[in-house]
This record gives structure tokens, sequence and C-alpha cells, in this order.
């Protein structure tokens, strides 16, 4: 019986860092994508 309760906290908190994980990594994506946008700008502006 206590192996079973164990057992479903653990599988529920594998399943909870998975989706933090995806959010986490969805968001930093963005961020990235905006800096990287950014600083190509300014380096077209540079060159030109």
């Amino acid at each position: 019986m206590l192996e079973n309760i164990i057992f479903g906290l653990m599988v529920v908190a594998a399943l909870g860092a998975a989706v933090f994980t995806c959010i986490y990594e969805m968001g930093g994506f963005t961020r990235s994508s905006e800096k990287g946008q950014k600083t190509a700008h300014t380096d077209k502006n540079k060159s030109e």
C-alpha cells in the first residue's frame, strides 16, 4: 500500500517536472529569439 502511494507521488512529480520543463524551454526560446532579432537589426544598421 505504501509503495503504491510513493510510486504515485513519484509519477506526479515527474509529470510536473516535465510540464515545467516544457513551459520553461518554450519561454526561453521566445526570449532568445527576440534577443536574436534585436541583435540582427542592430547588425544590419551597423553594416549600412
